[in-house]
């Protein structure tokens, strides 16, 4: 059967080698695999996120004033007791005033307001955005909806994963899982049709180029280990490195790793 790689291949005693390329690639591939975290970009704290405060104060204010309520009435009123009116003043004043004015500003903040709109029906009875009017919810999807991470797409290159524990064939496998989602993540562009502008297409895209990331990663590992000596592993490894020179526009560099494959006939 003919080599499919010997298309690749031009031959030239001055070129270097797969090997001696490898070589040269070990430094900057040791230093991407295991770049530092100071590298990436920074990630918000969660618990920067003033509504996880504000929904901590609220369910202290909920809690005190149940607990104002439980305790029992004067013998012959049923009027409220001056300490359960300023329990629920405390309270409202807090949910209009803070809660329902504080708009969440990390991922965590937006599902940790919607679980406690949907844990506080169920424990109160009542919704806490509901307002004179019975509409509900309202307020709270509202801020939800003016979170900025609504707006915001993952910058920065990943952090590259620790790939000390892996084999090469693993790696192997893991390169081509990506490389398939990647296809996938680009036949569903045609689904956004005209919500490309709601971001959708800005989401999709930054999931594509952190799925490319990652495909840089391995490749970078597997040219770091050099070829196997197994020569079925090391056809395969050849296969990872000349498709991602060619993804990338480095058809020098592609030209070399499929002379390399095409002289020990993998």
């Amino acid at each position: 059967m003919r080599n499919p790689l010997a298309r690749l291949v031009h031959r030239n005693p001055a070129k270097p080698t797969l090997r001696e390329r490898l070589n040269t690639l070990k430094a900057t591939a040791s230093h991407a695999i295991r770049r530092k975290p100071v590298d990436a970009a920074p990630v918000a704290s969660a618990t920067a996120d003033p509504i996880l405060a504000a929904i901590s104060e609220t369910q202290r204010l909920a809690w005190a004033r149940t607990r104002a309520f439980n305790l029992p009435l004067p013998t012959g009123t049923i009027d409220p007791t001056p300490e359960q009116n300023a329990t629920t003043d405390a309270f409202f004043v807090h949910v209009d005033g803070v809660l329902l004015k504080t708009v969440p500003t990390t991922a965590e903040g937006c599902t940790a307001l919607a679980r406690f709109a949907v844990e506080f029906r169920a424990d109160q009875g009542f919704n806490i955005d509901e307002d004179h009017a019975n509409a509900q919810h309202v307020r709270i999807l509202d801020l939800i909806a003016r979170s900025p991470m609504l707006g915001s797409v993952p910058t920065g290159k990943p952090l590259a994963p620790d790939f000390s524990g892996m084999s090469l064939n693993a790696l192997i496998r893991t390169y081509d899982a990506f490389k398939l989602a990647t296809d996938v993540a680009g036949l569903t562009t045609w689904t956004l049709g005209a919500q490309e502008d709601a971001g959708g297409s800005l989401l999709l895209d930054a999931e594509a180029d952190r799925l490319s990331h990652f495909q840089d990663y391995i490749a970078a590992e597997l040219a770091r280990r050099g070829l196997s000596e197994e020569r079925g592993t090391a056809g395969r490894q050849s296969i990872v490195l000349i498709d991602r020179a060619i993804s990338c526009g480095e058809f020098e560099e592609a030209a070399l790793f499929a002379s390399e494959a095409n002289s020990r006939r993998l």
